[in-house]
């Protein structure tokens, strides 16, 4: 290498050096105004707080009236269809009453037996 070479190379590896310091002292700056400033009160407030209760409140009801009327999957849309083992249809697996096929076929039978 020549002597000019190795002093450009120097040269850069100075300025490289003074880029990180500037850099390195920007960052300590921007610290040291946020710290200054004071961290932001990120506690909720009474009236956040009884909103956040009320809301929960509200679900806990829905998901109570959904329970009481049968529909318990959690999606609230299309029912869990299964397929019955004994008509091979598909009914609703959240039904309490089972497969409506199966139930109707059975009404109509004794329906049958109490005409004859």
């Amino acid at each position: 290498m020549s002597a000019g070479q190795m002093a450009a190379k120097e040269a850069s590896k100075a300025a490289q050096r003074e880029k990180e310091e500037a850099a390195h002292a920007k960052k300590l700056a921007i610290k040291d105004r946020i710290w200054a400033e004071g961290a932001k009160d990120t506690s909720k407030t009474e009236a956040e707080l009884a909103k956040a209760a009320e809301a929960e409140a509200r679900k806990a009801e829905r998901k109570a009236l959904e329970a009481a009327e049968g529909s318990l999957s959690e999606g609230g849309g299309a029912p869990n269809m299964k397929r019955c083992k004994e008509c091979k249809k598909q009914y609703d697996a959240n039904s309490k009453k089972g497969c409506q096929n199966c139930v109707q076929l059975m009404f109509a039978q004794m329906k049958a037996k109490k005409k004859k």
